[in-house]
């Protein structure tokens, strides 16, 4: 077959007064000529045409290839300059990357790959028509700013990158979201600047809960089974959300629920979770997860387990609702707990993953060794169960030989049986003190002295009278020995005026001189106050400084914390009491959460997954770590807990 080749065509020379073609097409003709152009049909009578459309004013005119458009350069044609215009591209991206994000369901990000797909939306030197035309073209500079992490709000000075991360996808992103990492990353610093934050936008409309009492005492919310209405939740899904339903109170609550937030997620069971995420799909009439409502988990798998009988509890993950509910998994990883101490960071993730090897465990071996302290502060034990808390505390406290005194809370509930719900406190219902004692501080009082300050009774005062020994003893250090022996003996002034016996008086006779007057000052005073007030007076070490506080009592809510029943929603069940612990000896359950300086621990009877884990990640240190009766045998750890952690990233 033969082929015809065009034939060459002469160019011919400009005649005089005679008009170029592309002049037709110029923004400079006539109007008359322009409106002549109505007879042609070309691609640039198309983008004549469309010059005020959307498109093209979406453009910017500054930004236009170099060589101007004619019929056979149709790439710069409108719609080709519409594929590579940057507003669009950009909106382009955004929805690719929504997506993208969409058919994948689950999203494991880190801080950086945000700020990467961010970058990402930035106009390209390169784009498909390139491809097709075979040769890539010149594109202007688009003066799109980059963004950068700092284009990410910072929502507070104490939280790192991927902390702020986590704010981000809840409060920007309005993600459902699981943040884990290990003991010692944050978690709860981050958990509180969230319900900070939420509270504030949607105020009541935070569900704030835990999966225990003591978990939700230490955030101030509920219980999820409180919280949501559902008691212990053994009946079947349709009839709980037919009773929630029934109960206006509670369904108006369901209805309008915006954020639910859920800590130590690892000790729900992952049958409890399946349920409440079918419940909440019927009684809100939303077949999105959790019947729309976004939610907020943390937490970390390799502690605490769900409780279960036969130890045969599901993990939340191991439920295909999961998958369904979490759409962004967040990893935290600079640890701060132990920070600065980077072997027993690597001890420690060892130890969380059940993989030790011969050196590691010759490390933790050689933590058995006695930690001596020059201050007169001695370690915190911790036991895994409570007998052995008990026996140990009780014991050390015979050792002292001074004057007990005794604080018995005020329970308020109104029924018999409620009594059994205060034991999920922390608090106790007998406190017994005495000077000398060694007690934790079991609330936040300020940013020094917090849920697990160590410190030692001094002695137990008025209110009245410690307010006068400050004002009159000025910035002595009552923690001095001459000093707090001083405030001992003024202790026993209280409420009686009879003379010194033999012992005392010699105390007395040791005061310096420039002491004794005030020190009669503040004998005639107490004299006057009553016994049944004392209070003990607590010194706190703060950044190697001594502060001595009076420790007042504290409403321990359960009310706030309680798990009960949908009828005893109203109800107020409440402990009054002082929030100290004996803190010679903890179980490693009310330990957990806490941040321990000194330890000592004992894992003798260790019984539980993650346990053993728990205990020594409460350390900041492995100068001050000491260990008892461990062996590699006592690690156990959950395969399919170690096997999500992997998948995530871990």
């Amino acid at each position: 077959m033969s082929v015809s080749r065009p034939r060459l065509q002469k160019v011919r020379p400009a005649v005089p007064g005679q008009r170029k073609i592309a002049s037709f097409f110029s923004s400079t003709g006539s109007s008359q000529e322009n409106k002549n152009l109505t007879g042609f049909t070309t691609p640039e009578k198309v983008m004549l045409n469309r010059s005020n459309s959307f498109l093209s004013k979406a453009m910017n005119p500054d930004t236009g290839f170099d060589e101007p458009s004619s019929s056979d350069t149709s790439y710069d044609s409108i719609e080709v300059n519409n594929f590579r215009n940057p507003s669009l591209v950009k909106s382009m991206s955004v929805q690719s990357t929504t997506i993208k994000e969409k058919s994948e369901g689950v999203e494991v990000t880190g801080y950086r790959k945000l700020v990467r797909e961010n970058i990402s939306l930035k106009r390209s030197n390169s784009d498909i028509l390139d491809s097709i035309s075979g040769k890539a073209r010149k594109v202007p500079r688009v003066t799109t700013p980059v963004p950068t992490a700092q284009t990410i709000q910072i929502y507070g000075d104490d939280l790192s990158e991927e902390q702020n991360e986590v704010m981000h996808a809840v409060l920007e992103q309005k993600k459902n979201v699981f943040y884990t990492g290990s003991a010692g990353t944050g978690k709860s610093v981050v958990l509180r600047h969230l319900i900070k934050h939420l509270r504030t936008r949607y105020g009541n409309k935070v569900g704030l809960t835990a999966s225990t009492g003591m978990a939700a005492c230490n955030i101030g919310g509920q219980t999820v089974h409180k919280f949501l209405g559902i008691g212990i939740a053994t009946a079947h899904e349709s009839a709980l959300a037919a009773k929630i339903i029934k109960n206006g109170a509670l369904k108006h609550k369901w209805t309008t629920l915006k954020v639910l937030v859920i800590d130590e997620i690892s000790m729900i069971d992952g049958v409890l979770f399946d349920k409440i995420n079918r419940i909440a799909k019927v009684v809100r009439q939303n077949n999105k997860p959790f019947g729309g409502i976004q939610v907020v988990f943390t937490g970390d798998f390799f502690q605490l387990p769900p409780v279960s009988k036969d130890f045969k509890a599901k993990y939340c993950f191991e439920m295909s609702a999961w998958g369904e509910v979490i759409n962004k998994t967040i990893l935290l990883t600079t640890v701060f707990r132990q920070k600065g101490d980077n072997e027993l960071i690597d001890m420690l993730n060892a130890l969380r993953f059940g993989r030790l090897d011969n050196e590691t465990t010759q490390k933790f071996y050689a933590l058995s060794r006695k930690v001596e302290y020059l201050d007169g502060i001695e370690p915190t034990e911790l036991y895994p169960t409570r007998f052995e808390v008990k026996t140990a505390n009780t014991n050390r406290l015979n050792l002292i030989q001074a004057e007990p005194f005794r604080f018995k809370a005020q329970d308020e509930f109104t029924k018999d049986y409620q009594k059994r719900y205060l034991d999920i406190l922390m608090c106790e219902e007998e406190l017994v003190l005495k000077d000398g004692a060694q007690v934790m501080y079991i609330v936040n009082l300020d940013d020094d002295i917090v849920n697990g300050s160590i410190g030692t009774i001094l002695c137990f005062l008025t209110l009245g009278l410690w307010a006068k020994v400050q004002e009159l003893y000025g910035d002595q250090n009552f923690s001095e020995p001459s000093i707090t022996n001083e405030l001992r003996l003024l202790s026993k002034r209280v409420g009686t005026g009879e003379a010194w016996n033999d012992n005392d008086a010699k105390l007395f006779d040791s005061i310096p001189q420039g002491r004794k007057t005030v020190f009669m000052k503040l004998c005639g005073y107490a004299s006057r106050e009553t016994r049944e007030k004392m209070l003990p007076i607590v010194n706190f070490k703060v950044n190697d400084t001594d502060r001595c506080i009076l420790v007042e009592d504290h409403q321990f809510s359960l009310d706030q914390a309680g798990n009960l029943t949908n009828t005893e929603s109203s109800t107020n069940i409440s402990r009054k009491q002082l929030p100290l612990l004996l803190s010679w000896a903890l179980s490693i359950h009310k330990a957990q959460g806490q941040t321990i300086d000194r330890l000592r621990i004992d894992l003798g009877k260790s019984f539980e997954k993650g346990q053993v884990y728990v205990a020594l990640s409460r350390a900041t240190s492995k100068d001050r770590l000491e260990l008892k009766n461990f062996h590699p045998n006592k690690v156990q750890v959950s395969d399919v807990v170690r096997e999500f952690y992997y998948r995530i990233g871990a």
